[in-house]
């Protein structure tokens, strides 16, 4: 409130239910020197008494301050998954259908090399599922060919893709890979798409490399690792001489709602 008058400022003093006044009396067992709870001590305010079940307490609590009570959205400063106490950038899309939101890279520079020596290369993701959990969002963290934002659907849309995906009728996440336009190989990484999961990728190919390594692992509250995958793939996989780019996207398909994504780190090294 404005107080631009004596009176203003009277009234605010007196009946300004944000105004914190604390006046309580002193407890017979007080001892100098230790600290003593004034909770169920007379004054200002007054005496408070303990719940007999779980409460949340307000401004009507026996003993509570006359303070005004928070309304919605009440915001709570303490990480109750490993994904809030994170730091991370969150990519959402708009809430018109259609609408994809991400990161990737505009110039392709990862390839598994066509002769000795040459190609290469170790790439990691970890990232965030988001807030948001939307049922028919699309998903794709990993490496591909493109370097457009995510139009369709992950595992067929987009060429020569390597990463985790989910399509908008999966209800998992999946690890996809395909080669140029291909049939994609999906494997169900027996997770949930749930909000705050903190996943983490790793793709690996050996200058000259026939194959590709891979691995998907979930880190979890406790400080345990879950790992969802650990293979490496020599079929499906894009070619040797195919230069490849970091994609972190969502979408979110045919719903109009948002989606989102949340970025943690990307972290590449070529063998050079």
């Amino acid at each position: 409130m404005t107080i631009s008058t004596v009176s203003a400022l009277v009234d605010a003093l007196g009946n300004n239910s944000s105004r914190l006044v604390i006046d309580k009396a002193s407890l017979a067992n007080a001892v100098a020197g230790q600290f003593f709870s004034l909770w169920t001590a007379g004054g200002v305010p007054g005496a408070g008494s303990a719940p007999g079940a779980a409460a949340v307490p307000t401004s009507a609590t026996t003993g509570a301050m006359g303070f005004t009570n928070q309304t919605s959205p009440v915001t709570s400063y303490i990480a109750t998954t490993l994904a809030e106490s994170l730091y991370r950038t969150r990519f959402q899309t708009s809430t018109t259908a259609g609408n994809a939101s991400g990161v990737r890279d505009a110039v392709n520079t990862h390839w598994r090399g066509n002769a000795a020596g040459r190609g290469g290369f170790m790439c990691h993701f970890r990232i965030c599922t988001g807030s948001i959990a939307l049922a028919g969002a699309q998903v794709m963290v990993g490496l591909a060919s493109g370097t457009a934002a995510l139009a369709g659907e992950p595992s067929s849309s987009v060429n020569d893709f390597m990463g985790i995906c989910k399509d908008a009728a999966d209800t998992n996440l999946f690890f996809s890979r395909r080669a140029g336009a291909g049939a994609a190989s999906k494997v169900d990484l027996t997770i949930a798409y749930a909000a705050n999961a903190v996943l983490d990728l790793w793709l690996f190919s050996r200058p000259n490399g026939s194959d590709i390594g891979v691995r998907v692992a979930r880190q979890n509250f406790d400080g345990t690792i879950t790992v969802l995958l650990d293979t490496t793939y020599n079929t499906s996989i894009p070619a040797n001489t195919q230069l490849l780019g970091r994609h972190c996207q969502a979408r979110n398909g045919t719903t109009a709602a948002a989606a989102n994504v949340e970025m943690v780190r990307i972290y590449s090294e070529s063998d050079l």
